[in-house]
């Protein structure tokens, strides 16, 4: 019977600085009239600014609710959505939500380094099949850019984001539809994360082989079942 190669990541083992988070930014960004062409024939750039804090302040009190509860929150373009249609008291059009969405876009840096890109690189070579599960406020189309511009998207099959599914690690949820989506078996992925407690622990229950890749800080001695490495020459010889 063949044995599909496939490893999940969490988005922080791939990245030169952590990127995950679970909340929006409470800053609201410095808005200029070129940032909303369809909204300001309606809105006022204080109104949009007042609509930006509503929509912040809505967002990460569902987020603390749903950790604490354990539900499913509505996601950030929901929230946007809702938000829209009771400022505009009509439903908000794409365009408009778009407007909205990227002024959160805008603050969060995703970037990788040439030699992650390599590692991937020879990972898909080797016949590895590759996904991403991460913590981000911010649905896969808002972020689709930044990672095309790294040259990643070729590399991955599949890419859960908790703002699509409402949930967040470390619920099991986006993993186990990571694993569906890859077309395989729990046993046959290998959970590759940087976060003992978000990535790792609540996977114990699960078949998959767990790498705890922690490269940023001084090595912890990983809990059973967890292989840990510090290094990509390290994750690459257990690969």
């Amino acid at each position: 019977m063949r044995t599909t190669k496939a490893i999940l990541f969490s988005l922080d083992a791939l990245t030169k600085a952590k990127s995950e988070r679970d909340r929006v930014d409470e800053r609201i960004p410095e808005l200029s009239v070129t940032q909303f062409p369809k909204l300001l024939h309606r809105l006022s750039l204080t109104d949009i600014q007042h609509l930006l804090q509503s929509i912040i302040i809505a967002f990460n009190a569902c987020i603390d609710q749903s950790i604490r509860y354990q539900f499913t929150s509505p996601s950030l373009t929901e929230i946007i959505e809702r938000a829209l249609k009771i400022t505009l008291r009509r439903e908000a059009k794409p365009e408009e939500v778009s407007e909205v969405l990227q002024c959160f876009s805008d603050d969060s840096p995703i970037e990788f380094s040439k030699r992650m890109i390599m590692y991937l690189d020879i990972l898909q070579r080797s016949g590895y099949i590759m996904g991403i599960v991460a913590n981000l406020p911010l649905p896969l189309t808002a972020v689709m850019e930044r990672f095309e511009s790294a040259s990643i998207m070729k590399y991955f099959w599949t890419i859960v984001l908790s703002s699509d599914y409402g949930v967040l690690k470390p619920s099991d949820t986006l993993f186990k539809s990571a694993i569906e989506s890859l077309q395989c078996q729990e046993h046959e992925v290998i959970i590759v994360g940087s976060n003992l407690e978000r990535d790792l622990l609540p996977l114990q229950n699960m078949a998959s082989q767990k790498i705890y890749f922690n490269s940023r800080k001084k090595l912890e001695a990983p809990p059973e079942g967890v292989i840990a490495v510090s290094s990509l020459d390290e994750l690459r010889t257990i690969l």
